[in-house]
């Protein structure tokens, strides 16, 4: 019999770094997880703890034939698929270009670039307006990366793909988005480590916020871009990297400290951490939208609007702790008043 819990959420590369952390979040989240990798990658044994209705399932992505296989299996348990993550991926050698075999560079361009869009085009013939296609991407894809050729090449053409497929597939109600993590703390970059190809304390001087990312802050990445609140979110790559491209100087983004880890990021615990939330131009339009939400997920909101008295309409509907403050932001004098 089909069935299955919330959304059939397809994710490739499950049993890596990122991959679990992926499978974790939207099966705790009350999706129906399809977890694929490797044979021998380990994902067979992920549903241990997954359990029913839930699927582990063992595929060579570059492969056609077992990509078909693949969905044919899938088609056996469930009615319909309505996210895909395509998150598998051959990871940066970091060789030289010019010790680079040509059969290697065709097995990275096959797993990072051909099977997502294989991937992409079984899921949408199974997908219903309101589907998600995610691609898990690469500042590499964006920024020039030396000895990652073929890697990179792969990303770029991955990021230009989720444009191409957004516009094709968007008169059928399917969205397809990209994600783009820098470095993040995963099994790939500590083997890297290890072989002496990289040293984690440099790459952290290159972050403005001096560390790498963890698997869960690239997951929650890419369960917002599938979720609802992102419905108007199509053919774009969120870009996830602790303002690692936003750094464009000579010397340091952070202070290097070679005895220093990757801290963890702060958690957030809904309904025990409310904020203060500042929204300027709040009163009206996409202001007062912005308002609404932070007022709902339980924050306190000061809404600065010249018109004081929408401003002061908008705070009162939504309970007294709210605040509303007249104020022209041309006006040096009124902002620090």
């Amino acid at each position: 019999m089909k069935q299955q819990l919330g959304r059939v959420v397809v994710i490739t590369g499950a049993a890596g770094g990122i991959g679990r952390a992926l499978v974790d979040l939207f099966a705790t989240g009350g999706d129906t997880v399809v977890a694929v990798d490797l044979p021998d990658s380990g994902v067979l044994e992920m549903a241990r703890h997954l359990r029913h209705p839930h699927l582990c399932l063992e595929c060579d992505v570059s492969r056609e034939e077992d990509i078909l296989s693949l969905y044919s299996r899938i088609e056996k348990q469930f009615l319909h698929i309505e996210v895909l993550v395509n998150n598998a991926a051959v990871g940066p050698d970091l060789a030289a270009t010019s010790n680079t075999h040509v059969e290697d560079f065709q097995l990275t361009l096959r797993v990072n670039l051909v099977a997502p869009n294989i991937m992409a085009r079984e899921a949408a013939r199974r997908m219903k307006p309101g589907g998600v296609i995610a691609n898990i991407a690469s500042v590499a894809g964006l920024l020039a990366n030396p000895h990652s050729n073929a890697y990179a090449a792969s990303k770029a053409g991955l990021i230009a793909t989720t444009k191409v497929l957004a516009c094709e597939w968007a008169p059928r109600g399917i969205r397809v988005c990209a994600v783009a993590p820098g470095y993040v703390r995963t099994p790939m970059t500590a083997e890297l480590e290890r072989a002496g190809k990289i040293r984690s304390a440099e790459i952290r001087g290159c972050i403005p916020m001096g560390r790498m990312a963890w698997p869960d802050e690239v997951a929650r990445a890419v369960r917002f871009m599938v979720s609802a609140q992102a419905a108007y979110i199509s053919g774009s790559t969120l870009v996830v990297d602790g303002g690692l491209m936003s750094f464009n100087q000579p010397g340091e983004a952070h202070p290097i400290a070679d005895n220093s880890r990757d801290a963890e990021p702060p958690r957030y615990v809904k309904g025990t951490h409310a904020r203060i939330a500042v929204v300027v131009g709040g009163a009206k339009g996409i202001g007062a939208a912005v308002v609404r939400r932070f007022a709902e997920r339980g924050d306190t909101v000061v809404i600065a609007d010249k018109n004081r008295e929408a401003a002061a309409d908008l705070a009162s509907s939504l309970g007294d702790k709210h605040l509303a403050i007249s104020a022209d932001v041309t006006r040096e004098s009124e902002v620090v008043a």
